[in-house]
């Protein structure tokens, strides 16, 4: 990974470079300090990479940590197709295999829980434990794509007009996330509309029954949204052993970024629980 320096990344916690694996100019952020277990991550649809690095600072000190922009995020390249969720998976892949990583742990959240179950359900990449906070539900999987496009355009055009320092304001709810979301939201390019347009897949759809790696399904509290099922999460855990479903008492919203106390605790139980120290790069 080639060295690029940025303003708002800590030069002394952070390295970020570019990746061309997939021929698709990538960004790549990822701890300097090298750990025997490497944790990967996947951001949102409205997101960047920079947007996981306070919940990675949380885990700096026992794994390395990687984040990357999905394309047409943040300051990866935005290509006019391959926004599918097998291409976005596929990036996923490319970059971990580029990256020297063995046997990594995968984590995504919203849109990246869904690429990174894709990647768990799949032979290319051995992941040893998978944490998705939140990966779409069946009640949004199966929304009106119409309807949905159509939001995703309207909320693109407003955060084009919209100021970045308006933006963050917006966002005071999270003092710490305020600004990178900002940021993030004024990156969004209008290709990546068409992640939105084509859909997401519940997780059912995606892990096969036959499924065996240790997973984390975190989700918030049922009683809080309405979206989802608890009884689909339920029959989830039954059907494949290897998943473990937690709800996140009172929890609404992004997780790791409205109840990062108790997501953290989630996290790291779990990992303690699956997750052995092993050489995480060949």
């Amino acid at each position: 990974m080639s060295r690029s320096p940025r303003s708002d990344i800590d030069p002394d916690e952070w390295q970020s470079g570019f990746s061309n694996g997939t021929g698709v100019k990538t960004h790549i952020i990822g701890s300097k300090q090298p750990r025997d277990r490497v944790l990967i991550g996947v951001h949102g649809f409205t997101d960047n990479g920079q947007c996981l690095l306070p919940l990675f600072n949380r885990f700096t000190g026992a794994y390395e940590t990687i984040a990357y922009d999905v394309r047409a995020h943040g300051l990866s390249d935005a290509p006019e197709s391959g926004y599918d969720l097998l291409t976005l998976a596929h990036d996923l892949e490319q970059l971990i295999d580029t990256s020297g990583v063995s046997n990594p742990i995968l984590y995504g959240y919203g849109m990246g829980a869904e690429i990174a179950t894709v990647v768990a359900s799949r032979d290319v990449i051995d992941p040893v434990a998978v944490i998705a906070e939140n990966p779409p539900a069946p009640r949004a999987a199966a929304s009106d794509p119409t309807t949905r496009h159509s939001d995703a355009q309207e909320n693109f055009d407003q955060w084009r007009r919209t100021p970045h320092d308006q933006l963050a304001h917006e966002y005071g709810q999270t003092p710490m996330y305020a600004s990178l979301r900002a940021t993030a939201r004024k990156q969004l390019r209008p290709e990546a509309l068409a992640i939105d347009e084509r859909g997401y897949a519940p997780v059912d759809e995606i892990l096969p029954e036959t499924y065996d790696i240790p997973t984390l399904l975190l989700r918030p509290d049922p009683d809080m949204v309405n979206y989802l099922s608890p009884r689909h999460d339920s029959d989830i855990r039954y059907s494949r052993p290897s998943v473990t479903v937690q709800t996140i008492d009172g929890g609404v919203g992004t997780l790791h970024r409205r109840f990062p106390s108790e997501t953290v605790s989630a996290m790291i139980s779990f990992l303690r629980d699956h997750v052995s120290t092993a050489p995480g790069r060949t």
